[in-house]
């Protein structure tokens, strides 16, 4: 049975509407069951936003949000689908994955720009992720987050957004084996109306940063 949250509950539906909230962040904390989550070489469904789908059915093909993780070898990828656009993030950006420790992982959307964020949790990950602590996201030592990855949706890709739509803890589509176990914590959803144009206003980067700084579930679910 997968977590939903419905976009039509009352007070959020600003946050879902396609002329209020075309923008969107998404943020997480997943920590993987070792070596269980990994030891079927298919991908894992983390997360689904879209339409209400029945289990087992096929996602729609431009699915708005679905984000998976891909075992192959020793290495694991983030994969990230915006309105039907699939992009991977490299292994070797995604280390934190291989773990049995939380990892943050955040997807934000600005216009046609997609960011892909990891972080971790305790000073010395902090230092392997971010050496250099004034990147973006890293000046809290026992906690940070740094951007990953961006692509940009072609023009034949329109994301869109509806009250109806819903968040799914793991597709309704996946199978047995997609499904990747391990245990989620704080999970946030904003959405976003029309940009700054003068960029006086940094948005994401800053929501993301302050958001990663308050730390990883202390315990599952927390």
């Amino acid at each position: 049975m997968v977590k939903v949250y419905k976009g039509n509950k009352p007070g959020v539906e600003m946050l879902w509407n396609q002329t209020t909230a075309p923008n969107f962040a998404v943020t997480f904390w997943w920590k993987p069951d070792l070596p269980t989550s990994y030891e079927k070489k298919t991908r894992k469904s983390l997360l689904y936003k879209g339409p209400k789908i029945e289990q087992n059915s096929k996602l729609p093909s431009n699915v708005p949000l679905h984000i998976e993780v891909e075992p192959q070898g020793n290495d694991v990828s983030l994969i990230v689908t915006v309105a039907g656009y699939e992009s991977k993030v490299p292994a070797e950006k995604c280390s934190m994955l291989t773990k049995q420790e939380f990892t943050f992982v955040a997807v934000t959307k600005r216009d046609s720009s997609i960011t892909v964020w990891l972080g971790v949790d305790g000073k010395e990950n902090c230092q392997t992720i971010c050496p250099d602590k004034t990147l973006l996201g890293c000046k809290d030592s026992t906690s940070c987050a740094t951007k990953v990855h961006n692509f940009n949706l072609p023009s034949s890709h329109s994301y869109e957004t509806s009250v109806d739509d819903e968040i799914t803890i793991v597709s309704p589509s996946a199978s047995t084996d997609e499904i990747p176990g391990g245990w989620m914590g704080k999970l946030n959803y904003f959405g976003l109306g029309g940009w700054d144009p003068t960029n006086k206003v940094p948005l994401w980067d800053k929501k993301i940063p302050d958001i990663v700084h308050m730390r990883q579930p202390s315990e599952c679910g927390a």
